[in-house]
């Protein structure tokens, strides 16, 4: 026989609550752990019940007895008391675990109930069945006692005695979810010790045990009304129909209705407060004419971006986004926004709850900042140079100065980012050298023989002379005596630079030998280029000349006395050297 009293007509949160979805036709001791996939668990050996199963487990005729379903064509049995030491031993007990479809919420009331039906050969009826729900699967040892977990829905024994062999029984409740509970978990938490029983006429069949079936397991918020916060289209004729969920005892509007359904004829906010066995609960609904007119204009007003901001995003208002579907941009995007890659005008068409509407909007081009700070640049040092920054709202330097205006008087990378009225940004720099006072313009430091002054000092080429440390104002100057001289001048770039250069003047020393060994070279020290040497015997020949004597005449006589003539050149003049030569 089919008893099913369905007290919520909102949809069950239990999946599979009648064990109907099977992958195939199964029956017999632990079957129901072969269905996981089906929304059920067993860690011990419960059993499924079916109408094309073995004739053991077949519905309605079983091992057990006789009994149809609750509900569709299967249900499930498990064991939930033994005190036999041989078919049952360490007070083996079953369970099942069956998966909620969402998590429960925090705060929430929530009615649970199930069917069961005590198998016709069992001698003993235990009382105390419930249902756990838990955030995660629970585990016991094989058969034993699932003690560690309190059942929010438990059977009062004093009031419904799980006696009936023939009906089913129902077991009910309600609890408030602590949240995120998602499975419910169906058996007897209890002890044997402590379970409430009752002794039934002995029979031979079977053992001394409490065996249920099991079917029709549901779960269900408690809530009154069907739907939520709702908008209309405006209409001539304003009419709506609320509706509370079925199978309440009671209903009170505060319109003053009594009924499960009501007929409004305006907008505004409503409730209703309806009770049954599970609770009592109060519903709010707030029924809004659609306002048209507001989403006549979704994309807002004109705008515009600076190039460094593009592509850009346009997108429909945050207040009109839940309002409109069938999004389509005149770009190709179908989402609340869309990519732009430069200035124009973009188009939206969308629908709404009442309609349809095309929007527009203009995206400017707005103007970059205004910035000149000018080419890299070489000063004078000493100089300062102003940078300006030009006309913008916001200036910031690399020194950290925020004014348009920055003096700057050391070398260095100068930096500067503005930031226009429009918010747009730009970034630009200049290189600034300053010169040192001293330039290379004369050359190295230098030594020349007294013979060789004066000497001519020549500028380097690309300066304008000023002055020479002797009052010059010529690009060159002479030098007849050793000291520093100073050259003030102006570069390329109109700075004053200056430049030393010192002279140190020695005498030419020419050693000249007056005796040689025999194949011994004729070598003068300090000895001019350019040097003309003639050697004359006793007898006033002329035995060696040379016009540019290198200091390789070498005697092959010894014993002889040779008479020498040196011309060589003192700083353009002619010098002569006559002296005797004594080879040994």
């Amino acid at each position: 026989m089919s008893c099913k009293n369905e007290i919520f007509s909102q949809p069950n949160l239990i999946f599979n609550p009648s064990f109907e979805q099977l992958d195939t036709c199964l029956g017999g001791f632990n079957a129901l752990s072969n269905i996981q996939n089906f929304g059920w668990y067993s860690y011990s050996t419960a059993d499924i019940y079916t109408d094309c199963a073995l004739s053991d487990f077949y519905v309605p005729n079983n091992i057990w007895g006789i009994q149809n379903p609750a509900t569709g064509n299967n249900y499930a049995g498990i064991q939930t008391y033994c005190t036999n030491i041989i078919f049952c031993p360490n007070d083996f007990k079953e369970y099942l675990t069956g998966q909620i479809l969402i998590s429960l919420k925090q705060g929430r009331t929530y009615c649970g109930s199930m069917f069961i039906s005590l198998i016709d050969t069992s001698t003993i009826a235990c009382n105390d069945m419930g249902m756990a729900f838990t955030n995660t699967i629970p585990t016991v040892p094989f058969g034993q006692t699932l003690s560690s977990i309190m059942p929010q829905i438990a059977n009062d024994p004093a009031t419904n005695p799980l006696t009936d062999k023939i009906n089913w029984m129902e077991i009910k409740g309600s609890f408030i979810a602590n949240g995120n509970e998602q499975f419910v978990t169906i058996g007897n938490f209890k002890f044997a010790a402590q379970s409430d029983t009752i002794n039934l006429n002995f029979n031979t069949h079977f053992v001394h045990e409490s065996y249920y079936y099991i079917d029709d397991v549901s779960l269900y918020e408690l809530k009154a009304l069907h739907n939520r916060d709702t908008l209309v289209c405006p209409q001539t004729n304003f009419s709506q129909v609320l509706k509370a969920y079925s199978d309440y005892d009671s209903y009170l509007w505060n319109t003053g209705d009594t009924t499960k359904d009501i007929t409004i004829n305006q907008p505004g906010t409503y409730w209703v407060t309806a009770s049954n066995w599970c609770g009592t609960v109060t519903d709010t609904i707030t029924v809004s004419v659609f306002d048209t007119l507001s989403v006549q204009n979704p994309l807002g007003a004109d705008f515009g971006l600076c190039q460094e901001q593009f592509p850009g995003t346009i997108s429909i208002l945050p207040q009109y986004q839940s309002s409109l579907f069938n999004v389509s941009w005149s770009t190709g995007s179908d989402s609340v926004s869309a990519t732009i890659p430069k200035e124009g005008v973009y188009y939206l068409t969308a629908s709404h709850l009442c309609g349809s509407i095309v929007d527009s909007i203009q995206v400017n081009l707005y103007p970059a900042p205004q910035i000149n700070l000018g080419n890299d640049t070489t000063l004078c040092l000493g100089q300062s140079m102003v940078l300006d920054a030009g006309e913008n709202a916001n200036y910031f330097w690399n020194l950290g100065d925020t004014t348009r205006n920055i003096t700057v008087s050391n070398n260095g990378i100068y930096s500067v980012t503005v930031t226009n009225t429009f918010n747009c940004v730009k970034t630009e720099n200049i290189s600034i050298n300053f010169e040192q006072e001293s330039a290379n313009i004369l050359p190295s430091d230098t030594t020349v023989f007294v013979s060789q002054l004066p000497i001519s000092i020549q500028a380097n080429i690309g300066f304008t002379i000023l002055e020479w440390s002797n009052s010059s104002t010529s690009q060159s100057i002479e030098i007849y005596q050793e000291g520093i001289y100073y050259l003030k001048a102006i570069d390329t770039n109109g700075c004053i630079v200056y430049d030393t250069i010192s002279v140190s003047i020695k005498e030419l020393s020419l050693i000249i030998p007056t005796i040689l060994f025999s194949e011994q070279a004729f070598q003068i020290t300090n000895l001019p280029g350019q040097s003309k040497l003639k050697i004359y015997n006793a007898l006033g020949q002329l035995i060696y000349y040379n016009q540019n004597y290198q200091n390789n005449y070498v005697p092959i006589v010894a014993n002889a006395i040779y008479f020498v003539e040196l011309i060589y050149s003192d700083n353009g003049k002619e010098n002569i050297y006559r002296g005797k030569l004594l080879i040994k």
